[in-house]
């Protein structure tokens, strides 16, 4: 995911370089999570989308007060947005684990493994189903 670089001015206040800047993280966040979402990327590869998200909510967290309360419905869905980012990174980071036990052919370990891919799978696309009835909302952009 390539994002464009953000210039802060040092002759101008916080509010008025949120002001400039804040909107253009979010819309490479969300042009990252459009592409992911438009090629079906494979649950794994929205892990970078997981981190992305955690970045802006942090630098947005950091701004709260400069927008104030209309800020909470969007922070409210970030967190959201990575908590299926998370479920998603769980199950993709526990079968990468167990495939470096090196336990793959124990019924139990293939068993979970199973089971593991076919949760990420499943909550990818909730995920998806996600970002096209949240994200893809003109509101959040």
């Amino acid at each position: 995911m390539k994002k464009g670089k953000v210039e802060w001015s040092l002759t101008e206040s916080a509010a008025a370089n949120a002001r400039q800047a804040l909107p253009e993280l979010l819309r490479q966040f969300c042009a990252s999570g459009d592409r992911l979402i438009e090629e079906q990327a494979p649950p794994a590869k929205l892990h970078q989308l997981r981190l992305e998200g955690k970045h802006l909510r942090y630098t947005f967290e950091i701004f709260t007060a400069i927008y104030g309360p209309r800020m909470n419905d969007l922070m409210k869905i970030l967190k959201e947005t990575q908590g299926y980012l998370g479920d998603i990174s769980d199950a993709t980071a526990t079968g990468t684990w167990l495939k470096q036990q090196h336990i793959q052919k124990e019924p139990e370990s293939q068993q979970l493994a199973v089971f593991l891919d076919h949760r990420a799978n499943k909550l990818a696309q909730e995920f998806r189903q996600f970002w096209d009835t949240h994200w893809g909302l003109p509101e959040y952009r």
